[in-house]
């Protein structure tokens, strides 16, 4: 232990508390789910395996996200019957759990018929959440989580890691010693351009400008109750979700409340937006698509994830309709251009605008409400970059981790370990819907056959996954 401590990162590494452990998830999120989940379905026992996360639960951090964006529980997702992160087979889906819940058989058929003669389902963001504690409670999940911050992971000279983690309250330090690390950490935080950053460095109270993944609840309450304008800058599934709550809280409170959107560019087709029922399509996930993904080189890779996965939002009726009538109403109006500068007024910001023609325009309104989505580079998260100093790890060009078709991170194996990543973390390598439901649960599948091979749990070979089914059907604790 004298070795190992001595090339630990503290400055007093005998107060540190020691574990040893096959493998670390640090990040605790649905992308360690993911990867737990089905490492227990092979029979890799708790004692084997160490979440380190900053939640109690791993649909905690995607609950908050939905909170702040303006999602309740009953609000549905972007998602599929049968990508239930909670139901490594997909069967029965979502829709079949939630019609046996709503006593609605209807929910059934309607995912049998889908695309053609009726939109495709979508589970509620309520009804993930709720799945997912129910496996979380299935596999032992408290038993494997240790609640804090992992401030580094290093290697270690005779081979594997030591992830040091800062634990909550007032607990020593751990230290866990493990072969393999498994990186999902999401995304650093919300997406915020130069122009938001510089007003907010200038004017941080009161805050007028907001972001659609922070929380911002007080800024839909000062609308509702004094009615004013708003600026929502974005055309994704997040300003849609915003889109919807500010035309529901203007009808609930019958306030004057106008609306601007923002687009970068304009589809004619689509009132401003591009519809598409999921981030990615479907044969981007085990199809042709995900052929060629894989035959690609990683310049061609990031091409190509980036064509297919661009901005969209799912066709919705809830917030559809209300948006046409806003439209004929004359309360919400669309524009198509680049935010220049956001100048602070005495009670309003001043949106500075280069118009799609090149002109210039300046819109002055009481709030703005940012929605340009999460900053997804991995290499902005302090202990990603701390490793990729070290040289451990290496980042391409969107500044995630490169990731091999095994999602092994390139520059991490040594003779007795690795380091794995899924999820944001992961983007641009062989799976371009790498953060859905299904990409968490097919990178799992990779990184536990990689596993297996290597001596930890079992391969799902049919015999297997059919006992391993019948469990979760039954909801047998492993």
């Amino acid at each position: 232990m004298t070795t190992m401590q001595n090339h630990l990162p503290t400055e007093n590494p005998a107060d540190l508390e020691f574990q040893q452990v096959p493998i670390v998830s640090i990040g605790g999120g649905l992308g360690s789910f993911a990867l737990v989940d089905r490492l227990r379905i092979g029979g890799v026992s708790t004692a084997d395996i160490r979440v380190v996360s900053l939640h109690r639960q791993p649909e905690q951090a995607f609950a908050d996200a939905c909170r702040d964006s303006g999602m309740g529980p009953r609000d549905r997702l972007r998602s599929e019957s049968s990508a239930r992160i909670d139901n490594l087979w997909g069967f029965p889906g979502y829709a079949a759990r939630e019609a046996h819940e709503t006593k609605s058989p209807g929910l059934i058929l309607r995912s049998l018929v889908e695309p053609v003669l009726a939109r495709p389902y979508a589970p509620t963001a309520g009804l993930v959440q709720h799945a997912v504690k129910e496996e979380t409670a299935r596999i032992g999940w408290n038993k494997m989580t240790v609640r804090g911050m992992a401030l580094r992971v290093q290697r270690q000279p005779d081979g594997g890691y030591v992830v040091l983690v800062r634990r909550r309250g007032n607990r020593r330090d751990l230290a866990l010693v493990c072969d393999y690390v498994h990186l999902a950490l999401g995304p650093f935080g919300p997406k915020l351009t130069p122009e938001a950053v510089g007003f907010r460095l200038e004017h941080p109270y009161p805050q007028r400008l907001v972001h659609a993944y922070e929380q911002h609840s007080e800024v839909y309450d000062d609308l509702a109750e004094h009615g004013g304008s708003v600026l929502v800058r974005g055309s994704g599934i997040a300003s849609s979700r915003v889109l919807q709550r500010l035309i529901e809280d203007r009808e609930r409170s019958g306030k004057d409340v106008h609306i601007f959107q923002l687009f970068r560019s304009y589809d004619d087709d689509g009132c401003g937006f591009t519809h598409h029922p999921y981030d990615f399509p479907k044969a981007a996930l085990g199809g042709q698509l995900r052929d060629t993904m894989r035959r690609l080189d990683e310049d061609g890779r990031i091409e190509l994830s980036t064509k297919l996965g661009a901005t969209s939002t799912p066709y919705r009726t809830e917030w559809a309709a209300p948006l046409r009538e806003a439209r004929a109403e004359g309360w919400y109006d669309a524009l198509a251009g680049e935010v220049q500068q956001f100048v602070a007024l005495d009670d309003q910001v001043r949106a500075q605008i280069r118009l799609a023609d090149k002109e210039t325009y300046e819109l002055d309104v009481d709030y703005v409400i940012d929605a340009t989505g999460m900053d997804q580079r991995a290499d902005n998260h302090p202990l990603i970059s701390d490793m990729v100093q070290q040289g451990i790890v290496e980042v391409n060009d969107l500044g995630c981790l490169r990731v091999g078709d095994d999602f092994v991170v390139a520059g991490s194996e040594n003779h007795s370990g690795a380091i794995f990543a899924s999820g944001m973390n992961a983007r641009g390598g062989p799976l371009g819907p790498v953060d859905s439901f299904l990409g968490l649960q097919s990178a799992a599948l990779s990184i536990a056959d990689v596993l297996a091979d290597h001596g930890l749990g079992e391969r799902l070979t049919p015999a297997r996954s059919v006992r391993q089914w019948w469990k979760w059907m039954g909801r047998k604790s492993l």
